[in-house]
């Protein structure tokens, strides 16, 4: 396990203060760790409590984003609107919490960096909810059902 904390593990917001160490804004491979620490304020001997090294923070910061994105579709998916409803209900709240949430950001910034691994889990879902607006006629004529999930 990554993280060092006696009480679980760490969540990156507590541990690397609001601002995000500056992961959101420059992303994780240009955040050095003195970087993170200087802009979050928390000491070296603080950090390393907490988490084993740079990367913990980094597979924290994963955690936090992908639980995010998985607790806004459910609550999408779960209030049972039309395919196009949910998804740009969905769409919505993704983006005005990753304009507001540093952790949701700097957890997308990893994502990026990544080798894709968040379109792997998030790409499916946008696919399907795409395909069924098509199937419901949401869709203007001539919309690729494919091409716009792979936009979205």
């Amino acid at each position: 396990m990554p993280c060092r904390s006696s009480t679980g593990p760490a969540h990156p917001s507590r541990h690397t203060g609001r601002r995000g160490g500056g992961v959101d804004l420059i992303g994780y491979a240009a955040a050095t760790l003195s970087s993170i620490l200087r802009r979050s304020g928390i000491t070296k001997g603080a950090f390393y409590f907490h988490f084993t090294a740079k990367e913990a923070v980094a597979e924290a910061l994963a955690r936090q984003y992908l639980v995010s994105l998985a607790d806004m579709r459910q609550r999408w998916i779960g209030r049972s609107l039309d395919p196009l409803s949910t998804l740009v209900g969905l769409s919505g709240e993704a983006a005005r919490r990753l304009e507001h949430d540093v952790v949701l950001r700097a957890g997308q910034h990893i994502g990026a960096e990544s080798d894709g691994w968040y379109a792997v889990l998030d790409y499916p879902v946008l696919d399907e909810m795409v395909r069924k607006s098509a199937a419901a006629g949401q869709l203007r004529p001539g919309t690729y059902p494919a091409e716009a999930a792979r936009v979205l």
